[in-house]
């Protein structure tokens, strides 16, 4: 049978692992923003926007949870005036108990987030960050008998500590003697009470992400055999190569111009473009409003950058960039991640029966005439 206390707060943890808060920028509003985290979910609902039918829509099919990329608001409320636009939607989820949870600016920067699962629609390869994130990475020090080190070093990288790019369970360790004299109170796993003890130890290094980093530090604590560990916490400036705003690679086979925009519009149709005289090898991505990543794709050596909402004056650099800009509409470029969430979701939570939708319902502000 399945197992229906599902709740809110699993999928928050779930969802924070996927794309940890911490990466949001400072302005951005994300995690739960409506709802109560003991709420039972047996039903989800996907979608860019929580708009009010998206709403009518969850209501419809009795989500308990409406998961979505654009946050409900952004600024903090000093008043909900239920007579008004934003009041109503947020009258309405209370009444009906749903909940939403909101993954925006870390979800555009997570590894598998929202510029990736544009890369993959393109048939990108070797896909990595375009704009990697820095202050995002610690290093973690810790110092162990010598004869644990090998289980330490183990259980550290269970947590995904120590992945650096495509190589995981990475460490350093130096040799050395730890010295200590434990007190009358004291319980230690070597050594004599009130006298100094000398016990070959080794340091081990490993680089940890903020979002793993208290994990990785209750996992090692654990299995410590100290009773009191030694270790050592630094914030580094080292940029992510996991972390960060859009994504760049390569296609299967070099196109035209022609042929690259036929792609691209049978992906994202409608597109604009600008620029662009010879042949189409390394594309660089990024859903959502990424024209400010423009240079940084330049000079990563994109012949292409794929975008959405592209000013005027700025379509005009694509000649003195020496590269195509494509300019697609905002949800357009951004809904392929709706697809790898409800993938994950319903792999994570397959035991718990939880079903998962995607919205139907077009948010999109704008028409299209003739």
């Amino acid at each position: 049978m399945p197992d229906l206390n599902l709740t809110v707060n699993d999928i928050a943890n779930w969802l924070e692992e996927i794309a940890p808060s911490n990466l949001a920028e400072d302005w951005d509003k994300v995690g739960l923003q409506v709802g109560s985290r003991g709420l039972t979910v047996k039903r989800v609902l996907l979608a860019l926007d929580p708009l009010p039918p998206v709403i009518e829509e969850a209501i419809k099919i009795e989500a308990q949870l409406i998961l979505c990329h654009h946050p409900l608001f952004l600024k903090p409320l000093s008043a909900i005036e239920t007579d008004l636009h934003l009041g109503k939607q947020i009258e309405k989820v209370i009444r009906e108990r749903i909940a939403i949870l909101v993954a925006h600016t870390n979800l555009d920067k997570s590894p598998r987030g929202v510029s990736y699962q544009l890369a993959k629609q393109l048939g990108l390869k070797n896909i990595r960050v375009l704009a990697k994130e820095a202050g995002n990475l610690f290093k973690l020090v810790v110092f162990v008998p010598a004869n644990h080190a090998d289980k330490l070093r183990e259980v550290i990288g269970n947590c995904g500590a120590g992945k650096i790019g495509e190589y995981s369970y990475c460490s350093f360790s130096t040799k050395g003697i730890g010295r200590f004299l434990p007190g009358v109170e004291a319980k230690p796993a070597f050594g004599k009470i009130g006298s100094l003890n000398q016990v070959e130890e080794e340091r081990i290094e490993v680089v940890v992400s903020q979002s793993r980093l208290v994990a990785t530090v209750e996992a090692m604590l654990a299995a410590h055999p100290y009773e009191e560990v030694a270790y050592d916490i630094y914030p580094l400036r080292n940029k992510d190569n996991d972390f960060g705003y859009g994504c760049i690679g390569e296609l299967k086979n070099q196109l035209s111009l022609d042929k690259f925009i036929e792609l691209v519009k049978s992906k994202l149709s409608p597109v604009r473009f600008s620029g662009g005289k010879g042949k189409i090898t390394t594309v660089a991505v990024c859903g959502g409003s990424g024209a400010g990543l423009i240079e940084i794709a330049q000079k990563a050596g994109a012949d292409a950058f794929v975008t959405a909402e592209v000013k005027y004056h700025l379509s005009h650099r694509a000649d003195e960039l020496g590269m195509v800009i494509v300019s697609a509409d905002h949800d357009v470029s951004e809904k392929f991640v709706l697809d790898y969430l409800a993938k994950q979701l319903s792999k994570k939570f397959a035991a718990s029966g939880l079903e998962v939708f995607i919205s139907q319902v077009k948010t999109s502000p704008w028409s299209r005439s003739g």
